[in-house]
């Protein structure tokens, strides 16, 4: 399973979305249950268990992998300090986490706020999850075309910042930087400040109350 939309359950609860938040905990218990038809309750039991044994003993070899982008893997790369790297993280998500909730209680006036949160969320989903790797950052698209739209808003250093932001996301890949260039990009999660970077443009928007 590939649990990355369970950022949206605790949004859920905070906005009283109650009918979406049940058909989510439905559909995960759903995964949870559906391997019973072929293993019996016993046997997914024993599943259940190897899947999270397996993923326990998986996931630490690879936060530092170069195409990990997440804010664990970051501190990994910089740090190579598992224990610290995971306090560190945990301080940047508990942070992150509760500007989210702050940026939507800003917009509880505004119409339709929930396209900026979903595109916020969406683009931080990679970001928060250990195993995030940088082809999920394409869940981003939304929050980039907010940036898009509203992109005259910013003032003109902002503007150019953010361009050159987006130029070394678009150019940041293996046949135009080669081999050398790219392994040193990746290995400094440069990418990981990318899109922090672009949320922190997704936050200024709520902040002013722009969407």
């Amino acid at each position: 399973m590939k649990p990355y939309a369970l950022i949206f359950l605790p949004y859920l609860i905070i906005k009283k979305k109650w009918t979406p938040l049940a058909a989510g905990f439905g559909c995960i218990a759903a995964a949870l249950i559906a391997p019973a038809v072929f293993y019996g309750f016993q046997g997914n039991f024993t599943v259940l268990k190897e899947w999270h044994s397996t993923l326990s003993r998986s996931t630490p070899p690879l936060l530092s992998t170069l195409d990990n982008i997440s804010i664990l893997a970051f501190f990994t790369k910089w740090t190579d300090d598992p224990d610290f790297s995971l306090i560190c993280s945990a301080a940047l998500i508990s942070l992150m986490s509760i500007l989210v909730l702050i940026l939507i209680l800003k917009g509880r006036e505004l119409q339709r706020p929930e396209v900026l949160e979903c595109g916020l969320c969406l683009t931080v989903i990679p970001l928060v999850s250990p195993l995030g790797w940088d082809y999920t950052l394409l869940s981003s698209t939304l929050g980039i075309m907010l940036l898009i739209r509203y992109f005259t808003v910013f003032a003109k250093f902002w503007r150019i910042f953010l361009v050159v932001n987006f130029a070394v996301i678009a150019l940041a890949f293996y046949d135009l930087l080669g081999k050398e260039l790219y392994t040193l990009f990746m290995k400094w999660s440069v990418t990981t400040v990318n899109f922090l970077v672009l949320s922190g443009y997704l936050a200024y928007l709520r902040i002013k109350k722009i969407c």
